[in-house]
């Protein structure tokens, strides 16, 4: 397939001086696996521009926009280094389709929660409009299918679409649930598992069928994958009240000004029925929260500790996603997983 092609062909080595590839281990990886993710990464970063060639001209503008912004290319990463870990290699047109579907996802959340700002530059709905940006949000969903398709990978196409069902279904709940201040932490989880761990689990998976792994294999790197997902958004969850805002590259209290309960904020309305009847008479008024009104609330959620609790799940998320790794060879790569794992639970921004 012509998006697949465009893929594996790009091997321009002098984006290497240009391109900053965030997210990739250096501190205790092993030389060769850093060496070999890097020079994977920036074909791909050649790639994800060129994945935009064929669409009507505002929608592709604003598809590139938000894809050359960088981003750490998590995803992208653990189909890369589960390939590789299988034994095997190959994988860039995979990884590709999860960089392109996350990508369409974050343009859908942009116009759905009003976001200005992504990755530290506007948002493509802020350039554009908001049709623009759910059109090429489309777009590049399709070219993620187009991807999966041409790979070659049993399973790959089948378990993409399976998943954007998932992702839609966890997008609906949270929407359904918006503006409640008696979200329960089983919905929480729910819309966790839907938005974010369904997609790490099939880069996990997909990754290792393309390196050649058993479907044994597939089964361990997809539950790691589900659990480093879970890390990962409890990770952000917790970012959204301690983090730099210069560093977040994000609006900061954008889900709880928009009504979104995140686990952070659930615990500190079981904690202190006050706060929640504050939320709920600021949220009866169906608009956003002020900024005076999300502060106060942001404020008492530092307060109680729940940032540093939710925190501590983020670490055991990570660390029951390194436990099913314990069927892979012991192998650079399958090292390199782990101090993923761990980084993306303590993240700071």
């Amino acid at each position: 397939m012509d998006s697949a092609a465009a893929v594996v062909g790009a091997t321009d080595a002098n984006l290497a001086k240009v391109v900053e590839l965030k997210g990739v281990p250096r501190a205790g990886a092993h030389l060769e696996a850093a060496r070999m993710l890097t020079d994977e990464l920036i074909r791909l970063e050649a790639a994800l521009p060129r994945l935009c060639a064929g669409a009507p001209p505002e929608l592709g503008a604003a598809a590139e926009h938000l894809l050359v912004a960088g981003g750490k290319r998590i995803r992208a990463m653990l189909t890369l280094l589960s390939a590789r870990a299988a034994g095997g290699s190959g994988g860039i047109a995979l990884a590709a389709a999860a960089e392109l579907a996350h990508a369409a996802t974050l343009l859908h959340d942009d116009v759905i929660d009003e976001g200005d700002v992504r990755r530290g530059r506007p948002t493509s709905r802020r350039i554009w409009n908001n049709g623009v940006s759910v059109l090429s949000g489309d777009f590049l969903l399709t070219r993620a299918l187009d991807l999966a398709c041409g790979a070659g990978v049993p399973g790959a196409l089948e378990e993409l679409i399976a998943v954007l069902r998932e992702l839609v279904a966890g997008e609906a709940l949270q929407l359904s649930l918006r503006g409640s201040s008696n979200a329960t932490e089983a919905e929480y989880r729910r819309v966790c598992e839907g938005k974010t761990a369904s997609l790490f689990r099939w880069a996990a998976r997909s990754g290792c069928r393309a390196g050649g792994g058993s479907s044994r294999m597939a089964d361990a790197m997809g539950e790691y994958g589900w659990h480093v997902g879970i890390a990962f958004q409890l990770s952000d969850d917790a970012l959204d009240f301690d983090a730099d805002a210069d560093q977040f590259g994000k609006d900061l209290l954008q889900d709880l000004r928009e009504g979104n309960m995140t686990l952070p904020v659930l615990r500190t309305l079981d904690a202190f029925p006050e706060i929640r009847q504050e939320l709920s008479q600021a949220l009866a008024e169906d608009r956003p929260l002020t900024s005076d009104v999300a502060a106060r609330i942001a404020a008492k959620v530092r307060e109680s500790g729940a940032v540093q609790q939710v925190r501590a799940e983020a670490a055991a998320e990570a660390e029951a996603g390194i436990a099913a790794l314990s069927t892979i060879p012991d192998n650079a790569f399958r090292q390199t997983l782990v101090e993923v794992a761990m980084g993306l639970a303590a993240r700071v921004r």
